[in-house]
């Protein structure tokens, strides 16, 4: 099973206050703890026979934060979307055109795996969690639930990429999760959202 990994991580962080890819968590870069974690979410994907490949949507401060990111590794990809002000909606879409563009049979693609970068408290065991749910039914999305509500991290079937290289403006996907048949994984630590100085004060 392969399946391509969107991290999305071009915001501006207007709230936060901006950088917030850059910002402080236990002495590292956001950025690169989450790079980190995906690092080994590959390494025990492969362990349950499934190839997932990490690709770092990019937008806002880019120039500032490629100097820090890692590049030996052939599982991981960065994109740059020079719209990323048009919101999410559009830096999926282009993560998506620029993913699946290098593929020649669309059909090895298993799913399209969509990361937000903000959703800090995440471990790799939820990850994990919805990457079984999905190896064991393929054939449906799969997505977190927390808040009574269908969200991100999620898996999208190839019958959604071309609704997912449509997306616009700010709004993410969780329009197609609520539209379409979709397993639930109930993971509690997607509700923390990175949004604000408050928030990265409670992470330390």
């Amino acid at each position: 099973m392969k399946i391509e990994l969107l991290l999305m991580a071009a915001g501006e962080g207007k709230r936060f206050g901006g950088r917030k890819q850059l910002a402080n968590i236990s002495g590292s870069p956001l950025i690169l703890k989450k790079i980190d974690q995906m690092t080994k979410l590959v390494s025990q994907a492969k362990q349950h026979d499934i190839d997932l490949r990490i690709n770092v949507i990019l937008g806002a401060y880019a120039n500032e934060i490629f100097p820090k990111l890692p590049f030996a590794n052939a599982n991981l990809n960065y994109f740059v979307n020079p719209n990323w002000r048009e919101g999410l909606g559009n830096s999926i879409s282009f993560g998506c055109l620029s993913v699946l563009s290098k593929k020649t049979n669309l059909k090895g693609v298993d799913g399209i795996m969509v990361c937000l970068l903000d959703q800090a408290n995440l471990t790799l065991n939820d990850y994990l969690a919805l990457l079984a749910i999905f190896q064991r039914n393929p054939k449906v999305n799969t997505c977190a639930e927390y808040l009574n509500q269908k969200g991100v991290p999620a898996i999208f079937t190839p019958n959604c990429f071309s609704q997912l290289k449509s997306l616009t403006g700010d709004k993410g996907a969780q329009g197609l999760l609520t539209a379409m048949p979709t397993e639930t994984v109930l993971i509690e630590n997607a509700k923390f959202d990175l949004d604000t100085q408050q928030d990265l004060a409670s992470l330390r």
